[in-house]
């Protein structure tokens, strides 16, 4: 059976191809291929690229389930026809390259120009008037009924069927439960007992959260955590765990939804502040397994203003703290009190709350269960990946065999003769061709505290580099990572590098861990090699690391094994190879594009050794 699931729309946007009969799996970003970082379009940059590995699906399947339109959200609304056919035609006439464009057709300037441009093209000033005239009936409560569900239907079947692709069968699944199987299905837990899987995101089909327990081949919902929706200004809002996170990041000055991370980071340099701490319990406490929300308390710490007048009074590092220091409470106590109701040894999270390391850190280190899986691709991208199982589970096929695929290398790779033909299309760079001796090459360079980028087999799906699209260093250089933040992704000083391990050093590293692979944990790194490996680590002495087996990555593994022979650690900074603000890398131009702009010593990418002139 072939199976298509997809996120088709929206932040996070992807899609997911499985072959049940092959065992094969194809997935990837959107915004890997359009090089919008956190792009809110649709897949058909993904479908321009890879439409024919799509043809002949049985079951198209779509993370999102209800259209009731509660959460307000892109998604979900049948007014997103509009607007995303408007989007459509409005980047045929732009042509955004990177975030920086897109965020400069929002200037009063440029959106004249791209009016005027418009009027030139009839279809582009249709959906337009189309997008408003709809999204006004909306927001007055005037659609007709199913309105959602039919027009974002249309634009599925529409998109799909522009690429020749015509799905015998398209299925609407809830999207926490999508979530949930994507971790159950890809732990290692499968055949266990009992497995609980918590859910976490800002919104999706009505809810925020779910608990689900997995036993005997059976997954069943065991409580939920609706969204509330609210108005500010007359604009819609809905409650969540996440949500107030991200009001927290908006306050920041930071872009809601993508500068998470900054927030986590930021916050191992502060301190609560208790009256602040206190406000958010009250607005979110947890009650008879849900997080129970209070609405007037909600509403004042969604008022950014507000928030931003606390950020003054108590400083950025403070503000960022407690905020951070709520979430990892929030969810511990909600957890004890599901294991208290609901004994197991073995837990699975998603949702792009999971995204939190030091979070998912807390809980392993402060709740009953002996072992913790977090999907890898643990935000909206994986809803569409957990589709496509879904589907599957529903359709009878046995699904079990994902569980034995460790690594999320599910996206494309480019033969050595494409690399070539690329290389020499490029005048600033030199290159050699060193084969299978780029792993010990490259060890050597890494020794000699440069630091280069690998460009090496299928690229990884989720938000973490595993080796394969990777900035790499020295961690016992002391100035790699500033170096780094500053020179080579130009993002903020204080965010941390992760460290890639041979899964033989845990033990010696770490004080308590568990053999984790996909940098979506932190762990505390035993203090006598705090000076060993002082870029490996944040400012509270964690590291969120990925441990390497063999079997995993061979070469990845054999390059962790030549810088160990060398500086006596099995170890590397590995941090996503692109600039701050662009997408990990996909094809080799853009491998290429971005190590000329990145002040990289070396570019290792499929056997060739690549320099500047």
């Amino acid at each position: 059976m072939k199976i298509c699931g997809h996120k088709c729309f929206g932040q996070d946007s992807a899609v997911t191809f499985i072959d049940t009969d092959k065992k094969e799996i194809f997935a990837l970003n959107a915004d890997r291929v359009s090089r919008i970082k956190k792009d809110n379009y649709d897949i058909s940059p993904v479908l321009d690229v890879y439409s024919s590995r799509f043809k002949d699906v049985d079951i198209c399947a779509y993370s999102f389930g209800v259209f009731r339109g509660l959460d307000a959200v892109l998604e979900t609304k049948g007014t997103s026809y509009y607007w995303l056919n408007w989007q459509r035609h409005l980047r045929k006439i732009t042509k955004p390259k990177y975030l920086a464009d897109i965020h400069r057709e929002k200037s009063a300037a440029y959106r004249i120009i791209i009016f005027l441009k418009s009027l030139m093209r009839p279809q582009t000033f249709y959906y337009k008037l189309l997008r408003d005239y709809f999204w006004k009936q909306y927001m007055a409560g005037t659609l007709p009924e199913n309105f959602h569900q039919t027009k974002v239907h249309q634009y599925i079947v529409e998109l799909f069927g522009r690429y020749g692709i015509y799905p015998k069968k398209f299925e609407y699944l809830d999207h926490h439960t999508c979530h949930a199987i994507s971790a159950l299905y890809s732990s290692p837990f499968h055949t266990k007992q009992r497995v609980l899987a918590l859910t976490l995101d800002e919104h999706g089909d009505e809810y925020f959260s779910k608990l689900f327990i997995f036993e005997k081949g059976e997954i069943n919902l065991v409580e939920g955590s609706p969204t509330e929706k609210f108005f500010i200004e007359d604009q819609s809002f809905v409650t969540s765990v996440a949500g107030m996170y991200s009001n927290f990041t908006q306050a920041m000055g930071l872009v809601r939804s993508v500068d998470e991370g900054k927030v986590e980071a930021l916050a191992a340099y502060g301190s609560i502040h208790e009256p602040t701490y206190n406000e958010l319990c009250k607005a979110i406490e947890v009650k008879n397994l849900t997080f129970k929300v209070d609405l007037d308390y909600y509403k004042t710490l969604s008022d950014i203003s507000y928030l931003e007048s606390i950020k003054e009074k108590i400083g950025e590092k403070d503000f960022c703290s407690t905020i951070q220091v709520w979430l990892e409470d929030v969810a511990v106590e909600y957890l004890n009190a599901a294991h208290k109701k609901y004994p197991a040894d073995y837990l699975c999270l998603a949702g792009g709350a999971t995204a939190n390391v030091i979070m998912n850190y807390k809980i392993y280190e402060r709740t009953p269960f002996k072992d913790i899986f977090i999907v890898p691709a643990m935000g909206d991208e994986g809803s569409g990946y957990g589709a496509a199982i879904y589907a599957g589970v529903l359709a009878g096929e046995d699904m079990s065999w994902i569980k034995d695929i460790t690594m999320p290398y599910f996206g494309p790779q480019f033969s050595r003769s494409e690399v070539k033909e690329t290389l020499d299309g490029f005048d600033r760079i030199k290159y050699e061709y060193v084969g299978d001796g780029w792993i010990q090459t490259a060890g050597h360079s890494i020794s000699q505290n440069k630091i280069i980028a690998v460009f090496h087999g299928r690229m990884e799906f989720g938000p973490r580099a595993l080796g394969n699209r990777s900035i790499m260093a020295n961690a016992a250089d002391i100035e790699a990572r500033d170096r780094i933040n500053s020179h080579v992704k130009k993002r903020p000083w204080y965010q941390p590098l992760c460290p890639s391990l041979l899964e033989s050093e845990r033990e010696r590293l770490f004080v308590s861990s568990f053999p984790h692979k996909h940098m979506a944990t932190a762990f505390l790194m035993r203090k006598e090699f705090w000076g060993s490996l002082p870029s490996a680590i944040h400012v509270d002495g964690t590291a969120r690391p990925q441990f390497v087996e063999k079997q995993d990555n061979p070469n990845f593994y054999l390059l962790l094994q030549a810088v160990k022979e060398r500086t006596g650690f099995g170890c590397v900074l590995n941090t996503s190879f692109n600039l701050h603000g662009r997408t990990v890398v996909h094809t080799p131009e853009d491998a290429i594009v971005d190590f000329v702009d990145c002040n990289l010593d070396e570019l290792y990418i499929e056997g060739h050794r690549v320099w500047m002139k």
